[in-house]
């Protein structure tokens, strides 16, 4: 003679999962509530001082001019020639301190 049959013990299995969902989410509500009690909204939005000086920058807008590749090239390698060229002074700077 069985106890339970597969139904009620399914049942049964069902109410305990849902009363474990309703007690962990009400200890979780209580939690981060309890957590954010000293915690208020600004009274102003941060993000308006950064902006009022912004309003007024578009009064004379200009039409947009593409920049030709080639300049763009030409200014990275100079820039790279540059980099290498601090690059090895300071590994021979290095070089002769040793």
């Amino acid at each position: 003679m069985q106890l339970f049959s597969a139904t009620n013990k399914t049942i049964i299995m069902l109410v305990l999962m849902v009363g474990t969902f309703i007690l962990t989410g009400t200890f979780s509500y209580k939690m981060g509530s309890t957590s954010l009690k000293g915690v208020n909204a600004p009274e102003i939005n941060p993000s308006k001082k950064w902006t009022k000086n912004i309003t007024n920058l578009n009064t004379d807008p200009q039409e947009f001019m593409a920049v030709s590749e080639e300049k763009i090239l030409k200014e990275v390698r100079v820039y790279i020639q540059q980099q290498t060229e601090k690059a090895s002074k300071k590994n021979k700077d290095n070089k002769e301190e040793e």
